[in-house]
């Protein structure tokens, strides 16, 4: 069972950014399926490594495309991922030197956080770049 079930209200109205919100959905549903089905820790840390570099992408992505646009809140949009980034680090960082259910508090952050920032945040951006 997915943990996020991807519908209208994350679609930001742009093809390419719901495309890769949709992946990274993917992705965290594919976190759970495997935290679910107690798969071991080199599993779960593959799953959460491409994650990390999956959320690099995309913020840059992001970023390029607000920066082009003259985003009058690009710095402040720019400053939220980094503090994502920077949570994300230390908790992977946890996982990898072997705390114990870290993988579950990665989760849960992680699930918090897309569904939020794409509702709160993101959309903010895509009213402008559109």
């Amino acid at each position: 069972m997915s943990l996020i079930v991807w519908s209208d209200e994350y679609c930001v109205g742009i093809q390419n950014i719901d495309e890769q919100h949709q992946k990274l959905i993917q992705m965290i549903n594919n976190l759970n399926d495997a935290i679910q089905d107690k798969k071991n820790r080199d599993t779960l840390d593959s799953i959460i490594t491409e994650i990390y570099f999956y959320y690099a992408y995309h913020f840059g992505y992001e970023e390029a495309m607000m920066d082009g646009n003259d985003y009058n809140q690009f710095e402040n949009h720019k400053g939220i991922h980094q503090q994502f980034v920077h949570t994300l680090d230390r908790l992977k960082d946890e996982f990898e030197h072997g705390a114990k259910d870290i993988s579950v508090e990665i989760l849960a952050y992680l699930q918090k956080w897309i569904t939020s920032h794409i509702r709160e945040v993101d959309r903010e951006y895509c009213a402008v770049v559109t």
